[in-house]
């Protein structure tokens, strides 16, 4: 690395302080700046302006980099994915999370910006025990304290991960600033000011970055590599994640119905003996109470649900679950039940879409009915359930391979449809009364994954 001369630097050089790391491959400093800092010194524009000038420009990947200043559009491509699909939706969602939660004064989470430059930093480390702030050239590798670096402007920069929360940040700013427009034209004060200090509490929000140098590009493409395809895989569902409908709802349940609760490990992806229920399987539930069948496909209830809306659902949600607890009771929590399964949980989810959805649309099935229908069903896990909920292995084991997906709309369809044979099945006065042997159950090893889970 050619270091620049360290007083021109000084002068036009773009500033930031942190603690350094440094090995064999690479150096990094985390540090945090102001977003207006970070937007006008190290990304200086949205990465999806980016891909789009990029595209417009009609760039090959194949092309050979030569890493001058208006070359960061080619470097981004050769590291980065596209904005396609999904992760478009995600930039819109996390644009709304920081307006909503971080501009707003409520406890928000946003990830360090991972950046790379090929372009020359200079690292002076900060020693404050040899008599004041006195800058030493860095020696050694591992973390060696606090430093400052200054990099030229206009610098090759982009991210090598957290680059969807980069475009989100910009994609903020770009609306703040729109509809500050929009009420000036309107001759609006009110929402001009309220937008005015939005866009303040943006520019001062703090945004921590780390800044990799000293590493070819082979480097920046394994990082992204690393942190993109080589993380722990999870199934995006959390407990603690207040910010999401469906689980806000999900735990307004767990706090009415202890029993439930206590039945539910919030990070297991399988069922067990001693928690039968998992956050997916009820998940899966409350989005099938409140969209029916449709829940089923879509895994999910929306995230911009009006928040009368929402109240009702949880509202309705407490109330069928009230309604299930007292005509299964310990059904619903044993692992010999099939009333905990997932594809069982999501019919019942559906069920009660029809029950308090529905009958304004003039649905036959009452509640009393659906309560009647419910109590008459022998939800223990035996023969009556094959080919409804479960299958039988070859090993004589109940299993629930094909999960909901597979089975919750025979499920759903045999809960609701008045003189259903497979209704007549699984009910206690069915000819499936006789006593059965009940089966070994598979082991986790052996039964499905909770198939709202990946």
């Amino acid at each position: 690395m050619t270091s620049p001369n360290p007083m021109n630097v000084r002068r036009l050089g773009v500033r930031l302080d942190g603690s350094l790391e440094r090995n064999s491959s690479h150096c990094k400093v985390v540090g945090s700046v102001p977003f207006t800092v970070f937007r006008t010194q190290f990304i200086h524009q949205s990465p999806m302006d980016l891909e789009k000038a990029a595209k417009k420009a009609s760039r090959s990947k194949n092309l050979s980099l030569t890493l001058d200043n208006d070359d960061v559009e080619v470097l981004r491509e050769e590291v980065q994915r596209e904005f396609v699909g999904a992760r478009v939706q995600n930039v819109q969602s996390f644009s709304e999370y920081i307006e909503r939660r971080a501009l707003s004064a409520q406890p928000y989470s946003l990830p360090p910006q991972s950046l790379y430059t090929p372009d020359s930093v200079l690292v002076r480390l900060i020693n404050v025990e040899k008599g004041g702030y006195i800058e030493e050239e860095p020696e050694g590798e591992g973390s060696l304290g606090l430093c400052t670096c200054w990099f030229m402007p206009g610098s090759v920069i982009i991210n090598t991960d957290a680059e969807t929360q980069c475009a989100a940040l910009f994609e903020t700013y770009k609306r703040l600033s729109s509809q500050s427009h929009e009420a000036m034209r309107a001759g609006d004060p009110h929402e001009l000011e309220r937008l005015k200090s939005l866009k303040q509490r943006l520019d001062v929000l703090a945004i921590t970055v780390e800044l990799h140098f000293e590493a070819q590009l082979s480097w920046a493409k394994h990082s992204f590599w690393v942190r993109n395809r080589k993380g722990i895989k999870h199934s995006g569902l959390s407990i603690n994640n207040s910010d999401d409908p469906m689980i806000s709802v999900v735990n307004s349940i767990l706090q009415r119905f202890p029993t439930l609760k206590a039945s539910l490990h919030p990070k297991a992806r399988q069922a067990t003996d001693e928690h039968p229920l998992t956050l997916g399987s009820l998940s899966q539930y409350v989005a099938c109470l409140c969209l029916g069948l449709g829940g089923l496909q879509k895994g999910k209830i929306p995230d911009d649900m009006d928040p009368d809306e929402l109240d009702g659902l949880r509202q309705k949600a407490l109330d069928w679950t009230e309604t299930l607890a007292t005509t299964l009771g310990d059904h619903l929590t044993s692992r010999n039940s099939v009333a905990s399964t997932p594809q069982v949980l999501a019919a019942l989810g559906a069920m009660g879409h029809a029950v308090l959805y529905e009958k304004t649309q003039g649905n036959p099935l009452s509640l009393s009915a659906a309560i009647q229908r419910l109590s008459q069903i022998d939800w223990t896990k035996g023969q009556r359930w094959i080919g409804v909920a479960l299958k039988l292995t070859t090993e004589g084991q109940f299993s629930q391979a094909g999960g909901a997906k597979e089975w919750t709309s025979r499920i759903y369809s045999a809960l609701v449809t008045p003189s259903h044979p497979l209704y007549g099945q699984i009910t206690r006065s069915s000819a499936a009364t006789a006593p059965v042997l009940m089966p070994t159950l598979a082991s986790p090893s052996t039964s499905a994954n909770d198939p709202s889970l990946p």
